[in-house]
Order: C-alpha cells, then structure tokens, then sequence
C-alpha cells in the first residue's frame, strides 16, 4: 500500500508486516437494472454497473521485540491515514496489479494471546472497482520514435542525417483485459507541425487538433473514464480540437489499429502511446 505522500507498507508472508488474510480482490457484484415491459416475456434489461469494491486487508506485527513492534506500529498509523488517498498494489506470479483505494478502517492493533502478535483486519474501498495491469512495458507503444543513424567509422556525406523520427506507420495495439480502456497520449513536437491527429483508420474515429505547434510544444491526451484530459504545454488545450473529435478508446474484443498523422510536418513528433488493461478481478 503506497499513500498519496508516498508512505509505503509491503504486506507479505515474512516479518515484520505478516498477511493472514485477504479478501475482496477477486469478483464484484453486477448490478441489473431492468424492467417489465407489456407483452414481453422476462423483463428488458436498461443498464448494468459493477459495484465498488471493498477489499480488506488482515495483518499482524511481527518485530523483534516490544521496542520494536511499537515502532512498526506507530508506522502503520501514519501510513494508513484515513485522510490519505492511495494505492493498493498486488503482486502474484510474475503479474502486477494496481487499484485506486480510500481507508474505511485504519490500523488498530488487537493484542492475540496465542500468538503474542498485534493484528488488524484493515478495510478499504474502491470506487472504480478494476484493477490496472502495470506488469508489462509492452503497454507502452512508441507511436513516433527518434531512431538513430549516427555509426562508425563516420562518413560525412551529402544528405547525412544524424537521426530520423519514425512516425507515420500504423501501430497494432491488443487489450487483454476485461473491458475497453482509454489511452494516455504524449507528443513532443521537435519542429512545426500543422493539425496534429491520432486516427483509427479501421473505426475512422479521431482525436485531431486544428492548430500549428511549433518545436518545443507538447501535447497531453488522455481519454480514461474519470480522466478526460487535454493539455498543450502543460496547460488546458480541449479549445483547440477539432469538431468530431473523440475520446477514443481501446476494445478488448478486437485487434485496434492507431495512426499518428498531421497536415504537416508529420516528421517532426516523438510520440509515446501508454494504456493499462482493466480487470474485474485478481487472484
């Protein structure tokens, strides 16, 4: 668990901070709405949400002696800060997972006789009940790329070029997780460039910018739910889109395919396209 200052709590099968037990990390609950209509068998079925999730955490202290178990408790009180925003990260054979939590019940150690350990039954809940696959870099796809011709032994000759920028092809991308997901889209402009875009060329869907961008300029697109967000040098830039634009999204059911293109000066990004599958569920 990682809290909005950084303060950080590993929760494993070793000392100091000991798992017990979990729960909540796997299946949310499904809410159906639906209702009767004349004439039709069963009902008509109008929305369907997953609740939020209310994972929990129990844990003992386990130090090396009373000095230190109070220590180590002291520091669980002040990292599990109901008044704190965090992360719950969960590792399990090779996979990463992370969630968006908030404390419903912080640290509040109860003495076992048996054991002669503190432990507690932490409680949390998540909103946005999915969970974020960070385990692999391949998420992350370059979408223009500085590639470098630079070699030895040198050879300067007419035309040389010392690096170009690979932009312009079409970019498979793949979705392993459960639902559709939106993307995170930077852009460093090295020179100018004219009209900006990233294109689905199979669904035609866009996101474009009508506007002339000069070296030096960066773009900022994001399109997860919740997180919407368009900045051009680190400031609001939703004004300069252009008309039909859309907040594109990354299917799990199929093959997507992206295109970075411009009116002009298409040579001149260095772009990086990020993404994270969602899941309903860890185990």
């Amino acid at each position: 668990y990682t809290n909005e200052n950084g303060g950080m709590v590993i929760i494993t099968k070793k000392r100091p901070f000991f798992l017990l037990d979990k729960t909540g990390f796997g299946a949310v609950n499904n809410t159906i709405n639906s209702e009767k209509m004349y004439g039709m068998d069963g009902e008509y079925e109008n929305t369907e949400v997953l609740e939020p999730r209310t994972p929990t955490i129990t844990l003992l202290v386990y130090g090396k002696n009373s000095k230190d178990d109070n220590n180590l408790q002291r520091t669980l009180l002040n990292v599990f800060n109901p008044k704190l925003k965090g992360v719950l990260t969960y590792e399990s054979y090779g996979k990463c997972y992370e969630i968006d939590v908030r404390i419903t019940k912080g640290w509040d150690s109860e003495f076992d006789e048996k054991s002669h350990t503190n432990q507690c039954t932490l409680s949390f809940f998540a909103a946005n009940p999915l969970w974020r696959d960070v385990s692999s870099d391949s998420y992350v796809v370059q979408m223009g790329q500085t590639t470098n011709l630079l070699s030895f032994p040198l050879a300067i000759i007419d035309d040389f070029k010392f690096a170009t920028v690979d932009v312009g092809k079409e970019v498979t991308v793949i979705n392993p997780g459960h639902v559709a997901v939106g993307l995170e889209l930077n852009i460093t402009c090295t020179a100018e460039v004219v009209n900006p875009r990233l294109l689905n060329p199979y669904t035609e869907e866009y996101f474009a910018f009508s506007s002339t961008f000069k070296g030096g300029d960066t773009i900022y697109l994001n399109t997860n739910e919740g997180k919407k967000q368009v900045l051009i040098n680190g400031e609001n830039g939703f004004f300069k889109r252009k008309l039909g634009s859309t907040f594109m999204q990354i299917s799990n059911l199929e093959t997507n395919y992206f295109i970075l293109q411009a009116d002009s000066g298409i040579e001149n990004m260095v772009a990086t396209m990020k993404y994270y599958p969602l899941l309903t569920g860890v185990c």
